[in-house]
This record gives C-alpha cells, structure tokens and sequence, in this order.
C-alpha cells in the first residue's frame, strides 16, 4: 500500500500554501509572499517525485496553474529582497540611499496591481483535483517501491549537484542552477525523513542548507547589483544626497557576494566529507 504520508504532505503543503497566499495577497506581507513562494517550490520538487516514482503522472501539468502564482510573486520578492539590502546595508555603514529606496517602493507599489490581478484569478480546486490524481497513479504501489524511487531520485539530484558544481574543463559553475538543485535536494530529502528515514540523515539535510542559505543571499545580492546599476545608469545626471553612498554600497555588495562564495567552497567540502548514502 503506498504511504499516506505523500497524501499528507501534499495536503500539508496545500495548506500552507493558502495560508501564504491568504497573507500576500490580502496585505502584500514581506514574508507571506516569501514563504508563498517557498511552498511552491516545495510542492515543485514533490510533483517532480510523483512523476519519478510513476511517470504516467505528468508533473508540468499539475504545476502549470500553479507556477503563474509563483512567478506573479517573483518581482513583487525581488524588490522586497533590494528594500532589504538597502535598510541593512543603510544602518551598517551610515549611508544615504534614500533616492534608491524610494524607487524601489515606488516599483514595489506598480507591481501589486498585477500581484493582486493573477491572486484573484487563481482556483484552489487545482489541489484537490491533484490530490485525486496522485491517488489514481499511486495508490496501489507498495511501500518499498516509493521508498526505493524516493532515495534514487535523492541519489540523482545530489549527483546533478556534483556535476553541476564540477563541470568540463574550462566551464564556468553556473551558480543558479547549484541553487535550484540544491533546493530539490532538500525537499526530496524531507519526503524520504518525513515518510521513511525519521531522524536520519539530519546532517545531510543541514549540509544542503548551509549550501542553499549561502548561494540563495549570494544570488540576492547579485540581483541587487544588477538592480543598482541599472538605477544608477537611469539616473547618470540625477544630484543625490551621496553619490558616494551608491559606491559604498556596490562594494559592499561585490565584498558580501566574495565571501558568501568562500562560504559555499567551505560547506562543498563539508558536504564531500559526509558519508555517502
């Protein structure tokens, strides 16, 4: 008999979800859209599983509806994460970035129109029509097969992770796509604790964090470079309170950005020394 406990956590996550949802799209919350978001991918890398264990559930078209939520609330979150940035980095080092701050509050305000447009068109009948299909396809597997399929496709992903971190010679590590496998790891790693391996594997799950939580502030404040020289080249003419302040900031951001990298090196090698599965 397949576990109940797929069905509970996608429940879980459905659940979660609304009460994120119910939070971002009401109040335009910090973290209520954040975590919206974090619960998707959640329910991504679950679908993905599905799919693995039995191929005839097809994961893009459970998650079709549901990925226009998740990228409606991508820019809204990306200029939350820049306002961020820019209160920390503000009281850190004493600087006036107040022309920037308010742009950003002013393009955070352009934005929840179309946040609060793709919110009321979304149907919440996409999970349990989900629900009733995951049932049909994997009801009557057994136990130790979906445990089997749920490590292998552990196995796969933390290999993925290996070649992505090591490519051919003379290629660069694409450091995005290290995030975003790193965060299937994770919560295919969470499916495997939750239904079969309770209270193992704890230090490979705290491993993949430290990696994930490094490389997820690393790509924040690339972004918030990128965001900054562009409002810079925008307003090449504009007499602010301190330019300086802008530089002070960059350099900040590329310093931050070096040891972040430094710090995934560190927890790579970490990871390396854990025993393998």
């Amino acid at each position: 008999m397949f576990p109940d406990c797929f069905y509970e956590h996608h429940n879980s996550l459905h659940q979660k979800i609304r009460r994120q949802f119910d939070l971002a799209a009401t109040y335009f919350d910090v973290e209520g859209i954040h975590e919206l978001r974090v619960e998707i991918k959640r329910l991504r890398a679950f679908f993905d599983l599905i799919e693995f264990i039995n191929p005839n559930f097809q994961a893009r078209k459970g998650y079709k509806k549901i990925r226009i939520l998740f990228r409606a609330a991508g820019p809204i979150r990306d200029v939350h994460v820049q306002q961020e940035l820019v209160r920390a980095c503000s009281k850190k080092l004493a600087l006036d970035l107040s022309e920037y701050y308010n742009f950003l509050k002013q393009k955070e305000m352009a934005l929840r129109p179309g946040f609060a447009a793709s919110c009321r068109k979304f149907d919440f009948t996409i999970f349990e029509t989900t629900a009733d299909t995951i049932r049909v396809f994997m009801q009557y597997l057994p136990a130790e097969f979906a445990q089997l399929k749920t490590q292998n496709q552990l196995h796969n992903l933390l290999q993925k992770l290996s070649d992505l971190k090591n490519p051919p010679e003379g290629n660069q590590v694409d450091f995005h796509q290290v995030r975003i496998c790193l965060k299937a790891a994770r919560y295919t790693l969470e499916v495997l604790q939750m239904c079969f391996q309770k209270g193992a594997l704890d230090l490979l799950n705290a491993k993949l964090r430290e990696m994930h939580q490094a490389l997820g502030k690393w790509h924040d404040e690339e972004v918030g470079l990128q965001s900054l020289e562009a409002f810079l080249q925008e307003h090449d003419n504009v007499e602010f309170f301190s330019r300086d302040s802008y530089q002070f900031f960059a350099e900040e951001l590329e310093e931050d950005k070096r040891g972040l990298l430094a710090r995934f090196a560190t927890k790579w090698n970490e990871f390396l020394d854990l025993p393998k599965m």
